[in-house]
């Protein structure tokens, strides 16, 4: 294998390992919360925990897309 492909190879293999993989891992912890809330009949918390989380992400990404202009 030549360098420049071991060298996309790597760059590959980070988003893979770190930006895929990291996602679900984030996102099967965030279910497996608002899982276990609906099992436990918590719903306020359920509620208050989905809102918060949704909303937080979406002032994140407009404040990110407001830094950078686009």
């Amino acid at each position: 294998m030549s360098h420049q492909a071991a060298m996309v190879h790597r760059k590959y293999n980070l988003f893979l390992i770190t930006g895929l993989c990291g996602g679900f891992i984030t996102f099967s912890s965030f279910s497996h919360d608002m899982y276990s809330l609906i099992q436990k009949g918590k719903y306020g918390q359920f509620a208050t925990y989905l809102i918060t989380s949704v909303c937080f992400c979406l002032l994140v990404v407009w404040a990110g897309m407001s830094i950078t202009g686009r």
